[in-house]
Parts: structure tokens; sequence; C-alpha cells
């Protein structure tokens, strides 16, 4: 009978829209949870991006000091080589060159370890300057 067909006809369509209100619902949630997630990602790729760039500062910082600290030790190197030329040391003879084998530089000192005395060079010759005052014997 045609209203028993209808009374079917209703309670379907009544559940289908039920099942379609229910799947806009879970859609909508979906989209929610989808943009959610995007902000999420985004968030991370900028705080991936300023590390990054913090990363790449602090590698340069690092590599000046690098760079630093080598000049550094050049200069203490030469610095020493300087005193070293200077003070030659305790010697038991008058010495020819300096500690480098190199020439003798004016104003050059050594400590004569014989007679006590420190040495100073002219330019020619060596001169007495100071007598030592802690003589030990």
């Amino acid at each position: 009978d045609a209203t028993t067909d209808a009374a079917n006809q209703a309670s379907v369509a009544t559940a289908k829209a039920a099942e379609a209100t229910t799947s806009a619902n879970a859609a909508a949630s979906s989209a929610t949870s989808a943009d959610n997630s995007a902000t999420a990602s985004s968030t991370t790729a900028s705080n991936s991006a300023t590390s990054a760039t913090a990363s790449a500062s602090s590698a340069t910082a690092s590599a000046s000091s690098a760079t630093a600290s080598a000049d550094s030790a050049t200069a203490a190197a030469a610095s020493f080589d300087s005193f070293d030329d200077r003070y030659l040391g305790a010697k038991s003879s008058a010495p020819s060159t300096d500690n480098d084998g190199n020439a003798l530089a004016e104003g050059a000192m050594y400590y004569d370890t014989g007679d006590d005395i420190i040495y100073v060079w002219n330019g020619s010759t060596w001169q007495t300057r100071y007598y030592c005052i802690f003589h030990y014997g």
C-alpha cells in the first residue's frame, strides 16, 4: 500500500539525513584538526628557521674566535722570539750569534756564568753592564 511505502521512505530519508549530519560534523572536526596541524607545522618550521639562523651565527662567531686565537698565538710566538733574540740566557762564554743562530742584535744580553756578569752587545763588542747581586757560592 502507498501509505506504508511513503512512511518507509520517510523513515529511510530521516535516517539518511541523520547520517549526513553525522558525516558533516565529522568532516568539520577533521577540518579543524587539519587547520590546527597546519598551524603547528608552520610554527615548527618557523622555529627551525630561527634555530638555523642562530646556528649559522654561532658558527661565524666560532670561526672568528679561531682566527683571533691563531693571530694571538702568532703574536705570542713573535714576542717570545723577539725576547729570545735580546736575552740570550746564561752562557759559559760570550756567544757570537743569538739563540736562533742569527747575527747578534744591538742590546742583546747574556749572563756569563763564569764571572757572574751580565754583558750587553753594543753592535761590535760585549760590554759589562751589571754585576750580579745574588752570587751563591
